[in-house]
């Protein structure tokens, strides 16, 4: 069979969580089969994920304030875009230094990127608005609406926000709503697709 080993990478993470369609599905399967290479890394991608959700479960508890931090860092002024052009060189050159990766330097990968999300953006004061202001902050990139399920975990959400590239740039609301925002580069229906099959996910639309 021919197929695209660098497409069927891509869709390895949504293989994983089960949000492909038959046709993808099998098309991964295949390859799966002849490329040992990609096989290794669905192996290492799902072991990674559940030491990430061990790992979860086993730290003490973030303080209160944790996930509003890291929400106000995620994306602010745009007065700050020479930081996250570090930023992006950074985790630009955490993949390049740890691929192609194996487990205990994936994980080591992991640590560094979460220390740098935390301890490296300095802590000062921004002016991030809810989705029950009448504006939030402007940011470049497709808008998107988002509600998560009750249920959902910190986990769950952290690694479906990675799978699509999306930051949160506002919310929770009162009735539950995040806008993220993704890459304009990033194709807006294959990007709401991912989104609505996840089963933590109750509703996603693009912002107007």
């Amino acid at each position: 069979m021919t197929y695209d080993a660098e497409q069927i990478r891509e869709l390895l993470p949504r293989y994983l969580a089960g949000e492909l369609n038959d046709t993808d599905r099998q098309q991964v399967e295949q390859a799966l089969v002849v490329n040992q290479e990609l096989s290794f890394e669905l192996n290492e991608l799902r072991d990674l994920k559940e030491y990430y959700r061990d790992l979860a479960q086993e730290i003490p508890p973030p303080a209160d304030d944790l996930f509003s931090r890291i929400q106000k860092n995620v994306q602010a002024e745009k007065q700050w875009d020479d930081e996250v052009g570090v930023g992006a060189k950074i985790v630009a050159a955490l993949r390049a230094f740890f691929g192609p990766p194996s487990l205990a330097w994936g994980i080591v990968a992991v640590q560094c990127l979460l220390i740098i999300a935390l301890l490296v953006t300095p802590d000062r004061e921004v002016y991030f608005q809810t989705l029950s202001d009448s504006h939030f902050v402007a940011t470049e990139g497709i808008m998107i609406n988002l509600v998560f399920t009750e249920e959902v975990s910190e986990v769950d959400m952290r690694f479906l926000l990675l799978q699509v590239r999306a930051d949160i740039v506002a919310g929770p609301s009162a009735q539950g709503r995040y806008v993220i925002s993704v890459p304009a580069s990033q194709k807006l229906a294959e990007t709401l697709s991912i989104l609505r099959a996840s089963p933590v996910i109750k509703f996603a639309e693009p912002a107007l």
